[in-house]
């Protein structure tokens, strides 16, 4: 499994591994993508299953948005893709129709994010391709038997229901543990998005690279004829992954075949580097033949070529051990035995005797009349083949010359297709070009108005900055002010205290007598009026009664006394 990163040449964003699909499936990781999708392993959460999870996502007419929503690139694009997501709903409906253990099954479908999503069960098997490689050495035909049968029935069951896969192929072949296969990708709504893509006159190359597999494809799924299609096509693409089985090799390109002067395809019988039945390998060749009307026309046919009985049905063995790589072509054919080889194993003739010399005259007069009259006989049989040899030379020729119009016109339909694939790739440029110069120009206004709000933000918090300040300086002037008439408050209450002080000490000293400690001393007072004298005098803070002289002393600033110990009166604190 690959980490959730678009390989070098596919820059469509995938779903981050953790995202939650319709509150149920869990993505994981990635397992592959297409041209018209990309294939996640999940999770159903609700049941605890695997699963893998197919997104509507086409190449070059889909983008993933901020929200993970896919879009259209370009408004142009909107039907086009709208048709696609339509065709790749049909083909989860077709999938979820079949109930076949060589079929791949889908569990649900459902949209979201603008776009479709596909469940499927989930096969951890590896593909044939990878198969084939960890295997290390040819499948036996008991392994191929397996695989070939599975095949054959899930594309019977198929074409069954007037369906043709499009795309079999070693990748799109999973094997599981019991050696069984199972049939993945159909490719359904791809091809309804590649005849929209036609009919709409955008990106042919969009068409190519959905139903066209190099190598494992049949020559008229380039061709724009529907009708050219069928049940024959699945058996050139099932021959051509059996082919890649038995060899080793990957077969030449259908297109590169019909150019080709001689055709570059060594024959299973030939090329094929384990020991299988005759008749298993012709009937690969036969699903191989490039012209559609010579191969096997159903499934049910290949199965018959493969099941031959009497000679067919034998092992072949190759004379000598030959390599079998998953890349490169067998180092060593087998040895064929050549008329030459025959003639010189066959025994010497007996030698003559002498003594039989006279029979052996008569019979060499006999063979010279024979051979004189065998003579004439082949003359006339020489005429009439060499008649026959020029009859079946012209056909031939005429079948050669049949070919060569076929080829040419093969070469000006190619020629064609490839001037359309030009134009639409330039269209496509030319869109992609558009969506660039929207975005950038989108780009460059939003950085505009990013930087007139900064600059507006940045004018605001100076204004108020300056607002700020200048309350501030309002509220330290207020401070100060207060702080002055608080001060001046102080001196003058500090001034009044001071006169008050000076008066009272000039009163003191004016009215104090020398022989006492207070500045008034009143004789024959009670207690009572010693207190009143305290009360009505300004300057009076502390008295003291004393009986029985009943004597009042008024004093100032002088701390209290209380009274004695026998409870005489000694002074008031001034009320």
């Amino acid at each position: 499994m690959s980490d959730l990163k678009p390989s070098p040449h596919d820059d469509r964003p995938r779903l981050q591994a953790g995202t939650v699909l319709d509150g149920v499936y869990h993505i994981e990781s990635e397992i592959g993508a297409g041209g018209f999708g990309i294939t996640y392993r999940g999770r159903d959460e609700k049941l605890g299953l695997p699963v893998a999870i197919k997104e509507y996502f086409p190449a070059g007419v889909g983008m993933r948005d901020s929200t993970m929503s896919v879009h259209p690139v370009t408004q142009s694009q909107s039907e086009m893709f709208e048709w696609g997501r339509q065709g790749f709903i049909r083909e989860a409906q077709m999938l979820a129709s079949f109930k076949h253990p060589g079929i791949v099954r889908v569990l649900r479908y459902f949209e979201t994010n603008n776009t479709a999503y596909m469940v499927l069960e989930f096969e951890g098997g590896p593909s044939l391709g990878k198969w084939l490689q960890r295997l290390g050495r040819p499948p036996t035909q008991a392994e191929m038997d397996k695989i070939s049968t599975g095949l054959l029935d899930a594309l019977e069951a198929i074409h069954a229901a007037r369906l043709i896969h499009r795309d079999i192929a070693p990748d799109n072949v999973i094997v599981r543990d019991n050696g069984t296969p199972v049939v993945l990708d159909f490719g359904a709504a791809r091809y309804e998005l590649a005849e929209a893509t036609r009919t709409h006159g955008h990106s042919f190359r969009t068409i190519s690279y959905a139903i066209v597999k190099a190598h494992y494809s049949p020559f008229e799924q380039r061709q724009t004829d529907p009708k050219s299609r069928g049940p024959w096509s699945d058996v050139y693409s099932l021959g051509a992954t059996l082919y890649r089985a038995v060899t080793g090799l990957v077969p030449p390109d259908s297109h590169d075949r019909m150019g080709a002067d001689t055709d570059p395809l060594v024959p299973a019988e030939r090329a094929s580097s384990g020991q299988y039945r005759p008749a298993f390998l012709t009937a690969i060749d036969r699903a191989l033949i490039l012209r559609r009307q010579d191969r096997p026309q159903t499934i049910a046919a290949l199965r018959d070529l493969m099941q031959g009985t009497g000679a067919l049905s034998q092992v072949r063995t190759t004379t000598g051990p030959k390599p079998y790589s998953a890349g490169g072509a067998p180092q060593s054919g087998p040895t064929v035995q050549t008329f030459a080889d025959i003639e010189s194993h066959r025994p010497p003739a007996a030698p003559v005797k002498r003594s039989a010399l006279p029979r052996v005259a008569a019979g060499l007069a006999v063979v010279a009349l024979l051979a004189g009259a065998g003579w004439m006989m082949l003359e006339a049989r020489t005429a009439n083949q060499r008649a026959e040899v020029e009859r079946q030379q012209a056909g031939v020729k005429k079948q050669a010359d049949a070919a060569e119009k076929t080829i040419a016109d093969a070469k000006s339909a190619a020629e064609e297709v490839r001037k359309q694939a030009e134009a639409a790739m330039k269209r496509v440029e030319d869109e992609r070009k558009r969506a660039e110069d929207d975005r950038r120009r989108a780009e460059e206004t939003r950085k505009a108005e990013d930087e007139a709000r900064r600059r507006a933000e940045a004018a605001a918090r100076e204004e108020a900055l300056r607002r700020a300040e200048a309350v501030a300086r309002e509220d330290a002037q207020r401070r100060a002010e207060a702080a002055a008439r608080e001060e001046a408050r102080q001196r003058e209450a500090e001034q009044l205290e001071a006169e008050r002080r000076a008066r009272i000490t000039f009163d003191i000293r004016r009215n104090t007598y020398v022989d006492g400690d207070g500045y008034r001393i009143e004789y024959g007072s009670t207690a009572y009026q010693c207190q009143e004298l305290c009360r009505g005098d300004p300057i009076c803070v502390m008295f003291e009664f004393h009986p029985p002289e009943n004597k009042c002393n008024l004093f100032v600033d002088t701390r209290p006394i209380g009274t004695t110990d026998d409870g005489t009166l000694i002074g008031f604190k001034r009320w």
